[in-house]
Parts: structure tokens; sequence; C-alpha cells
């Protein structure tokens, strides 16, 4: 399974898909995170909520044993496929971000679910954890 920013930010902040959410993390026999989604929630988690949130998020990589992906030639290419379907300012209503597109990506190459929360991704081909 590979874990989307979205869902980190639910869990962390005690949204409604949380219980859910960490059920799927402790039962996955494996969690992998991209680079750039685990740089781009480092980053928002700081300047929002400060290091006390920071610091949980670093638990939660450990806890889950999230395994960072590099952002590789493969997931470049995918990432950028996706962001011309998918991505924000394209046309389609799914809106994308460059950091939806690194999570989206390594779900594609890993062919694995991504566990995600919101609408943009359900508007993709890519497969929902929470399904």
């Amino acid at each position: 399974m590979v874990i989307d920013g979205s869902a980190i930010l639910v869990f962390l902040r005690g949204g409604p898909e949380a219980d859910r959410i960490e059920a799927l993390l402790d039962d996955a026999p494996a969690c992998h995170i991209s680079a750039v989604t685990v740089m781009e929630y480092r980053a928002l988690l700081l300047a929002r909520f400060g290091e006390d949130m920071l610091r949980e998020f670093e638990k939660l990589i450990e806890r889950a044993g999230m395994v960072i992906r590099p952002f590789d030639r493969v997931q470049s290419t995918l990432a950028f496929n996706a962001f011309r379907r998918f991505g924000r300012g394209c046309g389609h209503p799914a809106q994308l971000t460059l950091g939806d597109c690194a999570a989206y990506a390594l779900a594609r190459s890993l062919d694995s679910p991504l566990l995600y929360v919101g609408k943009d991704f359900a508007l993709t081909d890519v497969e929902s954890a929470l399904a």
C-alpha cells in the first residue's frame, strides 16, 4: 500500500477516517511513501502546525514501518503523465498537485492501492486502499 499525505494529515489531526487509516496502517504487509510526499508533508506540518505535529509524523513513519521510496526516473515519467491527465490547470476535475502526482506515480509503479482521503484521487484510475 502507498500512503498519500492526505491520509497522514487526517490521521494526525484525528479526522473522521482516522480509525480506518490506523487499521489499514497496522494491517498492511508493507507501507510505502514517496520521498516527495515526505518532504511535502514535513514542510506543511511544520509551517501549519509546528514542531510537535512534525514529530508525530516522524513517529508515524517509524511506527507504521513506512518505506520511504526515492523519486526515480520511472516515477517521474508516471507523475508527469498523471499531471497531464489529472493535474491542476490541465482541465480535469481531479486537479492533482505535483505532490499528488508523486503519490499516484509510486502507487502505479508498485501496482499498489493508494491510501488517500478526499475526492481528487477518486476521479483518477488509481485504486483506493479505503475502498
